[in-house]
Parts: structure tokens; C-alpha cells; sequence
């Protein structure tokens, strides 16, 4: 509950007894609002009386003429230990209330619970007054400090957003690639911090991350190097070859969706999640993820303003590779794989001993030993409770209205949500999720990118037009930040705004709170060279910085914690970012 693991709670209910029913009424989110209500800090009488008010009334409402969903119990039966539960913590929470106490009541069930789960192999440590407690002292890191003075610097900077709890594990690679092809210079190549809240094992340089969103890298360029092939055309229209593409009927726009418009998350298919994909079982069959993604109905007509298509990039390339190319998605990255290694050994990397692995061994050793997605301990405050129960009420309009708000996601948001990359849900490592997850470590991110970047996997007039930001003029009332903000309890979507062909291109300052808005997106930089590559919502960057006089810093940095509900997602990728900048211009 104190990390909002979807996932994991589904399976520990079921261990203590209850069990979700399957169907629409199979609802983790909603379920775990309620858990993080029940929990939530306590407040004075007056803001108590009326945060249960408004959550009664909300409930009514929805359960009388909300969606159907709500109108039944997503469990047949609670167990006694829950009965139980809820009774002490009800009076838990009144005897504070009535004493006018601001008691964070998740975080003290936590210190004791934290503690009991840590000694499962081993003694028990010292219940701690919060859990990064628990945790190795940063000074007592393994990490190892090769490259120089920067990396130092480096090391010095996450390990201050270690120590303050904003960081759990992390690798962080960077590259210098000389101008004139000379060999590259690591600047920095470490790891420091732990693989998980509950394994707290050190992690390493060969510690296997999650790339989630950094995956889409390997569709895209795998795309791009089947144009340079001349296998594939930037202005083909996917319905040439793909039937359902060329299918009339509701949504005959999407006729006109374009090889250029997926690359570019122009083809108006960026709805969060495909209607035809209902349940986990859907999501990890390749070809029926494949179906729903084809099947669904435009949002709006291709070759407008640039929408994120989170879910769908990766499934459009796979598509459009078996029936417009002839190749099947995963041979073309392997391809692509085998042509980056080749590319980083000659440029001095390590090379194949550093390759990026689209999905994961079927084998439970190989991922107990990677870096699972976590999210940072957090108490229910005031302000997500009124965001739970703005939330809800959003949906008593009905479904249509819902729909409209929220983008279809209600009630499957669990299939969005970042703890489906824990290790909570089953059989989600090993599954082939295209665009969506794939493993390698900081060295094997940043090598990807120099290899990229020297010319040595696209050829150099393909890569300029690849850098080509493709943006356009978004409406007075463009929908894009409202798809933001709706959904940021389960995506976090505000640093995706501008790409070139399925290549991110981030503006100086972009990473920052002021510098993410679109007019200053759109601002220009002064004349600085846009870093390109692409970002992760856990913020992970994988990163191209060029210089002017020639030559690019090439940057993998991987975490494995989520920003916190406040914080910018991509706040430890920015300081890094202005370190490295101020150092290659000579500044202290």
C-alpha cells in the first residue's frame, strides 16, 4: 500500500484469502484508493468530517448511477483479519482526529511491517523511524570510481538524492564520442544504491534494468534502418499492405496513417490503452495486443500535433514491418543489435558484451538478479485524497462522459500502471511487449546511442532527417496537457512533446518544471544543439548531448523508482544533465 504496487497487493490479498473477482469488476486502482483512504493521515475533526463526507456521498453516486463496474463488490467476501483490520484502524484514526492529530497512520503500520519483511532472511534490523532507514548508508555503496574527477562530481550527486530517499538504484553511464570517429572516452561508467525496497542487494554495473519507455529506441531505429535498406518507404500508407488498415468503416481516416505518422506519434492512434486489450492475458500475447492496436479507432486524423502513443508505438512498428517490409519486428532489432554491437566494439566499447535484451529468460534466477520497477514510499495525504475523490466523481456522469475524460482506461488501469514492471505480475519480464519494455544496463544504453550517433547504424543524411523535429502548431484547445493530468496517477506524460523520427528531441532546459511547457518547448535554446534520444516515466534518459565544436556526450541513466507524486519525473536526469553541461563549458 505505502508504494501503490497494484500488483503485488492482488497477489497478497489472494495469499490472506481474498480473491478479485475476474471480469469488469476487477478494479486494483479503485481498490487500492480505498485501502489508501482507509489509511490515509489522519486530519482535524473538521477536514476529517469532511473528506468522509464527500467520500460516502461520491460512493453512493457512483454505486446508484455511475458506470455498472461500481454497482458491484470486486471481491465475493472480506476475511476476518480485514474486518478486524478496519476496526482498529477506524479507531486508530478517530482517537486522532479527536485529539486534532496529523498522524501519518500508513507510515507507522509500515516502520514495523518494513522491518518484519527485511528479517525474512535474516535478523531482523532495528525498526526504523522511516524505511530508507532500513537501507544501506550511502557511504557503506559499493562504487566503484574510475573514470575522473566528473565522475566523481557524479557520483557525489546521486548519491545526495540516495541519501534524501528521491533515489533507489541507479547506473549511470556517459560517453564521450570525439569528433573524427576517434574512440570513445567513458567519462563515466557507475552504479551505486539497491535493487529493490524489499531486496536490498547493491546494484551493479551489469544490473539488468527495465528501459521501459527507452525501449522504443529499438522499434524505431530498427524501422529506420529498413528505410535506409530501401525496404520500407517514409511515405507509405500502412493500408498498402496491412489489411486492417485498409478496412472501411468507423475511423476510415486511419487509411491514411503513414510510415512517417507512426515514427513521428502522428498517426492519431495514442490512446493509453487499446480497448481490445481487457486483461494481462491480452497484453502478454504478442499477436493479440497486435489485433487491438489495429483495431482501434483513431482519436483523431493522422499528421496532427504530436501525441505520445505510449502503448501503440511499438505494436504499429511490429505491424508495419511484417506487412509492409516482410520481416518480423523482433528479427529486425535483432539485426539492429547485432549492427550497434559491431558498431560500439569499433569505436573502443565493449560491444556485444553490453547487448540489450528485449524481453527476459523465462528462468526466476535471471530475474531476481535484474532491477525491478519500484515506486517511492509515500502516506495518503490531503491531497491525493481530494484527487481520489475528484477521480471518482469524475465518473458518475456515466461512462460516455468518463470515457471522454479519462480516455477508456477506467478499470484497467492496472495494465498502465508502473508496478506491472515490478515483480508482482507474472510472466511480464519474459514477454515479448514491444516499445514497451526491454533490459540492458547504463553502458549498454549509452553505447547503443554512440553507435547511433557516429553514423555507424543509420547513414548520415537518414540520421539528419531522423533529427528533424516533425512538431507541429498544437490548437488553442489542444487536449494534450488535459491527457497529461488526467492520467498522471498512472502515467506520467508531461516531458513527451517533441520527436523527430521515432527519435526524442529534448530542448536546453526541457527537463525542468518551468522549461516543459510548450512555448518554451518551443523556444528555441538559443541557438544550443537539441539532445536527442528518448526519456522514461520512471526517469531514465537515454540521451545524445552534441557539441558545438563536434562530437556528443552520449548518456545512459537508469533508475528503478518512480518520482514521487510532486516531484518533476525527470529531476535527477536534469542536475545530472546541468553538471555535465557546466563542466564541458569550463565552469566550477
Amino acid at each position: 500500500m505505502a508504494t501503490r504496487d497494484l500488483w503485488t497487493m492482488v497477489g497478497q490479498l489472494k495469499a490472506i484469502g481474498l480473491d478479485f473477482k475476474a471480469g469488469e469488476e476487477f478494479m486494483p486502482l479503485f481498490f487500492m484508493d480505498v485501502f489508501r483512504f482507509v489509511l490515509r493521515d489522519s486530519q482535524p475533526p473538521g477536514v476529517a468530517g469532511g473528506q468522509i463526507d464527500k467520500w460516502i456521498e461520491t460512493a453512493d453516486s457512483l454505486a446508484s448511477t455511475g458506470p455498472k463496474r461500481y454497482q458491484k463488490s470486486p471481491v465475493d467476501v472480506f476475511t476476518g483479519e480485514m474486518l478486524y483490520f478496519g476496526k482498529a484502524l477506524d479507531l486508530l484514526y478517530s482517537v486522532s482526529s479527536r485529539l486534532s492529530v496529523r498522524h501519518p497512520i500508513l507510515q507507522t503500520l509500515l516502520q514495523r511491517a518494513y522491518s518484519a519483511l527485511l528479517s525474512r532472511t535474516g535478523v531482523p534490523p532495528p525498526v526504523p523511524w522511516r524505511p530508507g532507514r532500513c537501507l544501506p548508508a550511502p557511504e557503506a555503496l559499493p562504487c566503484a570510481l574510475k573514470c575522473g574527477p566528473l565522475e566523481r562530481e557524479l557520483a557525489g550527486l546521486l548519491l545526495e538524492f540516495y541519501r534524501k530517499g528521491e533515489l533507489l538504484g541507479a547506473q549511470l553511464c556517459i560517453l564521450e564520442l570525439p569528433a573524427g570517429g576517434r574512440p570513445l572516452k567513458p567519462l563515466a561508467d557507475f552504479a551505486l544504491g539497491v535493487r529493490a525496497w524489499l531486496e536490498p542487494s547493491p546494484v551493479t554495473r551489469q544490473t539488468l534494468f527495465n528501459l521501459l519507455d527507452l525501449s522504443k529506441l529499438l522499434p524505431a531505429l530498427a524501422v529506420l534502418r529498413l528505410v535506409g535498406e530501401g525496404r520500407l518507404r517514409l511515405g507509405a500508407r500502412l493500408a498498402e499492405s496491412w489489411p486492417a488498415f485498409a478496412k472501411s468503416g468507423p475511423g476510415e481516416e486511419r487509411s491514411a496513417v503513414t510510415v512517417e505518422h507512426v515514427l513521428s506519434h502522428r498517426a492519431g492512434l495514442w490512446r493509453p490503452l487499446p480497448a481490445g486489450i481487457r486483461d494481462l492475458s491480452h497484453l502478454l500475447d504478442p499477436e493479440a495486443a497486435l489485433a487491438a492496436v489495429a483495431a482501434e479507432a483513431a482519436a483523431e486524423p493522422p499528421g496532427g500535433p504530436q501525441r505520445y502513443h505510449y502503448t501503440s508505438f511499438g505494436y504499429l512498428c511490429a505491424g508495419l514491418c511484417r506487412h509492409l517490409a516482410g520481416e518480423e519486428l523482433e528479427s529486425a532489432v535483432e539485426r539492429l543489435l547485432d549492427t550497434t554491437a559491431a558498431a560500439a566494439k569499433g569505436l573502443g566499447g565493449e560491444g556485444e558484451a553490453q547487448r540489450i535484451l528485449q524481453r527476459l529468460s523465462s528462468d526466476p534466477s535471471v530475474s531476481a538478479a535484474a532491477a525491478p520497477v519500484q515506486a517511492p514510499i509515500s502516506s495518503a495525504g490531503l491531497d491525493e485524497v481530494s484527487g481520489m475523490i475528484a477521480r471518482l466523481a469524475a465518473q458518475i456522469g456515466g461512462e460516455e462522459a468518463f470515457a471522454a475524460a479519462a480516455l477508456g482506461t477506467a478499470g484497467r488501469e492496472h495494465l498502465l500502471h508502473p508496478s506491472l514492471f515490478g515483480d508482482g505480475a507474472e510472466g511480464v519480464a519474459s514477454a515479448r511487449l514491444p516499445g514497451l519494455q526491454a533490459f540492458g544496463t547504463a553502458r549498454s544504453v549509452a553505447e547503443l546511442l554512440a553507435a547511433v550517433a557516429s553514423g555507424g547504424v543509420l547513414q548520415e543524411p537518414l540520421l539528419r532527417e531522423a533529427l528533424q523535429s516533425r512538431s507541429a502548431e498544437a490548437a488553442a484547445e489542444d487536449p494534450g496537457p488535459r491527457l497529461a493530468e488526467e492520467l498522471r496517477h498512472i502515467l506520467r506524460l508531461e516531458a513527451f512533446e517533441e520527436w523527430g523520427l521515432g527519435l526524442q528531441l529534448l530542448r536546453p532546459g526541457a527537463l525542468s518544471p518551468a522549461g516543459a511547457t510548450p512555448t518554451a518547448a518551443a523556444g528555441g535554446g538559443g541557438g544550443k544543439p537539441m539532445a536527442w534520444g528518448h526519456l522514461s516515466q520512471t526517469g531514465s534518459a537515454a540521451l545524445v548531448l552534441p557539441r558545438p565544436e563536434g562530437g556528443a556526450f552520449c548518456m545512459g541513466l537508469l533508475l528503478n523508482m518512480t518520482a514521487g507524486a510532486e516531484a518533476s519525473s525527470h529531476h535527477i536526469a536534469d542536475a545530472v544533465l546541468d553538471l555535465l553541461r557546466s563542466r564541458a563549458a569550463g565552469r566550477p
